[in-house]
């Protein structure tokens, strides 16, 4: 008989979640790669400064294959060949060589590090990852991670928790509703009672009572509008299934024992006991040729934070045991499932098999004032609309069934929202039609982005429709907050010929939180009526996995318990949740005001895109924010519910100051947001004063949206950090602008000023060579500089006969009021003469310009005083000759006089 004990991951962990994700029925294919393996007894020398050794058993725990890459690597290689991946690389020693050889393999070195590691960062495509360890000279590598241990991460990381709940008392409007077009609602789970549930609709079977025999509709209802919960349902405990699988393995030789490893991750909420249990049933498919298939969960290791493992073995089912959690935080589970194979029938599907549920049991606490658990709107009121069947698939009759049903029934039941997280990778006319028709009678409609990214043109349908608010899903902040690489990327969707399906805007239009395989990701409501699981089989020969079907008779384990849930169709259920609570403070809780035009609908669309916050620095928009422009990954980004009802009910007032704090860690303020009053025709001056610490960006959005519901954006400053902003602006027609207020990085107060401009003065001006000088050169550079009083200067510009100018800024203050700027012009002969072009927000300044041109004027200044010198020269000699012998003249006649007189003097004496 074979024995052996094969470890690593079998699965691609996509198919954890395939039941709650978006459904959208393609086989699914594995990708398989060799990557070579360190020695199990390697080690790293920390430094080359140092003696120190440190144990390669450090990385075991994020290293199981111990092949020298992170594991979450190891998976992003394979499903995600051609992403970008910044990573941390270890070293043994710092050496020229193999920093060129990372740059050869098309890689961006981003730090090199010398002390805490001997190592260095970069970028590259992560098919090359396992061509690295090549080089003898790199230890290990690793993602770039961010650390953070939270609870309740999405409602607070979409500003709903607590601010929108405390701040405006906003928890669901009193007679408005929103329609969960889904597989239904279980209405036993203590979040989702009667009291919830004001409409239904069953499309699939027909059905008067709400139920949910699939799972998807109810983790989509609790998102949106679950009721306050304790979530207690073990003593004091809440129990969390964070992970589940249903296995049969295909094409094993016979006397096949084989160890499989699954890894998990589960969230704790605080330092403790915590409670992991494990039940599984074997499903092992036997034939009439082939019987004796066995399996069974045998075991777990759970890694702790500080680097320890606790393991824990048993023949029993559950297998249950209790560990001290040292932190709250993210942790990790390897499971280990244990199968016999007695041979392959050929002719048909078998092999051993297994299904487990995997729980974590622990108190939970409030990180407010509120229950831990809740839905964006506890006070929601729900129309469920079955369209989805127990498998989670749905028929396009059963769902244009349902929208019709929705559409008829808008006005009883007061519907003003509806979620659509079904799809299909390719366009189905029919549904797309009647969505457009719901959107069309007055309700805004979110649907989900789908599951399919990072490929391009992967947006599903009926969420590529240009009306609707398309949703892709981010992480949720237990460690990175990034778009997820599964979310589906625009611009477009694809028709079933594998073109694009061109539509009138990109998609998606905004990001939530749909969770991610690398943290514990969404905790929601789990129903009550059964457990069952989808049932894949690995066909060991050709590598694939395929759907056959749902386990049978699984009663509900663990009664109003939680389970974990990861999709865009999450990210739909968070969106529909904000834009309830959006029309709730749009129409002051009055249904009455909801008037169902296409109008309203855009408004609320507009509202909630230009308040969202940009998270996602990516290949696909050259590793940097779009500052304000929507792009194929995130739109304009992740949902901020606070700011978009902000949006509406702060008014700003003219010549105010308003300030208030911004940051860019994960559960803080991210957006701020208002409303000013504008006349036409009337310039207005936006100043944001920037602490020195901090990037921000302020916006002025249109008050009306475009055709399609997208905000138009009117101005914007987005200079680097530190850096004040600015713009002035004059709407052609009057009324209620937007403005937005968005950090980038940092955190800080900001200042935020609105002056009504109706006048410009220039405090100084200074221009070099100044006017009215002469200069011989025909080419000349002039040299200005500008103060103005309130604004800054848009341009200056030299006019003259037919020629105009445009100098150029080479230096503008903080403020922007005094700036330099430089422009070259060609004179004409001997007279110049032209205007000064000084353009401000307020006011054109215009100052008259002139110089006169003569080539070589000093040569001819030189020449013409040489002349002069020599004429004057020549007269003045002249000159002074004729009045030197005028002079001696007189002396000599003066000298005959007086010898006469003296003569006669001495014979007057005789």
């Amino acid at each position: 008989m074979k024995y052996f004990k094969a470890y690593g991951v079998l699965l691609i962990f996509l198919l954890v979640t395939i039941g709650i994700f978006l459904p959208i029925h393609q086989p699914l294919e594995v990708l398989r790669k060799n990557i070579r393996a360190l020695p199990h007894n390697s080690f790293i020398r920390a430094s080359q400064k140092s003696s120190s050794i440190v144990s390669y058993d450090l990385f075991k725990i994020v290293d199981r294959d111990e092949n020298g890459i992170y594991d979450s690597l190891d998976d992003l290689i394979i499903k995600h060949p051609y992403d970008k991946v910044s990573l941390i690389i270890l070293l043994k020693k710092l050496d020229d060589r193999t920093l060129e050889f990372f740059r050869s393999l098309g890689g961006e070195i981003t730090g090199v590090y010398d002390n805490a590691i001997v190592g260095f960062s970069g970028k590259i495509i992560a098919n090359r990852i396992p061509l690295l360890l090549r080089d003898e000279n790199i230890l290990f590598i690793q993602p770039n991670l961010r650390h953070k241990a939270t609870m309740q991460n999405a409602l607070r990381l979409i500003r709903v928790r607590p601010y929108v709940w405390s701040f405006y008392n906003y928890m669901g409007p009193t007679n408005m509703s929103i329609a969960v077009i889904d597989s239904g609602i279980d209405i036993m789970h203590p979040m989702l009672s009667n009291v919830h549930i004001v409409g239904w609709f069953d499309a699939v079977n027909n059905k008067t009572i709400p139920y949910d025999d699939n799972g998807h509709g109810t983790i989509i209802a609790g998102i949106i509008g679950g009721a306050f919960y304790d979530g207690k349902v073990i003593g004091e405990k809440t129990a969390i299934r964070f992970e589940e699988f249903a296995l049969v393995v295909d094409g094993l030789e016979a006397g096949t024992n084989i160890t499989y490893s699954w890894w998990a991750y589960f969230p704790v909420f605080k330092a403790g006991e915590v409670n992991i249990t494990i039940y599984w049933k074997d499903i092992s498919i036997e034939t009439d040729k082939v019987k004796g298939h066995k399996a069974r969960i045998s075991g777990f290791d759970i890694y702790l934070p500080n680097g320890t493992v606790e393991h824990f073995e048993s023949r029993g089912n559950p297998l249950s045991y209790i560990f001290n959690a040292p932190t709250s935080g993210s942790y990790y589970v390897e499971i280990y499932i244990e199968m016999f194979s007695n041979g392959t029938d050929e002719g048909a599907i078998d092999g051993p098999g297994i299904a487990f549920w995997a729980y974590a049991i622990q108190e939970v606490l409030s990180p407010d004032t509120y229950e831990p658990f809740a839905g964006v709107v506890p006070f929601a009121k729900i129309v469920g609309v079955k369209v989805l069947d127990a498998e989670g698939f749905g028929a396009t009759e059963d769902i244009i069934a349902g929208i019709e049903w929705v559409i008829e029934n808008r006005i009883k039941y007061h519907i003003v929202v509806a979620t659509i997280t079904f799809g299909s990778s390719t366009v189905d006319p029919l549904i797309e039609y009647a969505v457009k028709n719901l959107v069309k009678s007055g309700i805004v409609v979110i649907a989900a982005a789908g599951n399919d990214g990072p490929q391009r043109n992967s947006i599903s349908s009926p969420g590529r429709l240009d009306y609707v608010i398309t949703v892709g899903a981010s992480t949720d902040g237990w460690t990175i907050l990034n778009v997820t690489d599964w979310s589906s990327r625009g611009p477009y969707g694809m028709y079933s010929a594998g073109t694009p399906a061109t539509t009138n805007t990109t998609k998606p239009d905004i990001v939530a939180p749909g969770g991610s395989f690398h943290e514990p990701s969404l905790i929601c409501v789990d129903m009550n009526i059964s457990d069952n699981l989808e049932i894949y089989y690995y066909n060991v020969e050709r590598g694939t996995f395929e759907y056959i079907g749902m386990t049978e008779n699984i009663s509900d384990i663990i009664p109003n318990d939680f389970v974990i849930a990861r999709g865009t169709s999450m990210s739909t259920a968070y969106v529909g949740g904000g834009a309830l609570l959006l029309i709730q403070a749009l129409t002051n809780d009055s249904w009455e005001k909801w008037k169902y035009d296409l109008g309203e609908v855009l408004k609320i669309k507009q509202l909630l895109l230009m308040t969202a916050w940009e998270i996602y620095k990516g290949p696909e928009t050259n590793y940097r924010f779009n500052r304000g422009e929507k792009d194929i990954v995130e739109g304009y980004g992740l949902i901020q519910v606070d700011a978009a009802i902000d949006a509406v009910k702060r008014i700003l007032k003219m010549n105010m100051s308003y300030s208030d704090y911004l940051s860019n860690e994960t559960f803080q303020r991210h957006v701020w947001a208002g409303k000013v009053y504008l006349e036409a025709n009337t310039t207005y001056l936006f100043r944001l004063e920037v602490p020195s610490n901090a990037d921000m960006d302020i916006y002025l959005w249109d008050q009306n949206p475009n055709d399609w519901g997208e905000p138009i954006l009117l101005a914007k400053s987005t200079k680097s950090a530190g850096k004040e902003e600015y713009f002035a602006y004059t709407p052609e027609k009057p009324g209620y602008y937007y403005v937005t207020v968005k950090i980038v990085s940092g955190e800080g107060k900001f200042n935020l000023t609105i002056i009504n401009l109706s006048n410009e003065e220039l405090e100084e001006i200074i221009i070099r060579p100044p006017k009215g000088i002469i200069v011989e050169k025909k080419e000349i550079s002039v040299y200005v500089k500008v103060h103005v009083s309130w604004t800054y200067v848009i341009s200056v510009e030299m006019r003259y006969n037919d020629h105009q100018i445009a100098f150029s800024a080479i230096s503008v203050s903080e403020d922007g009021r005094v700036s330099e700027w430089l422009g070259n012009i060609t004179l004409q002969t001997f007279s110049f003469k032209g205007e000064l072009l000084i353009k401000t927000p307020v006011k054109t300044f215009v100052i008259q310009y002139s110089l006169t041109y003569i080539p070589y004027f000093k040569a001819i200044l030189v020449g013409v005083s040489a002349v002069c010198l020599a004429g004057i020269a020549f007269f003045g000699y002249h000159w002074y000759r004729k009045k030197k012998l005028e002079r001696l003249a007189r002396i000599e006649e003066e000298a005959k006089e007086i010898a006469k007189e003296t003569i006669e003097e001495v014979l007057e004496e005789k």
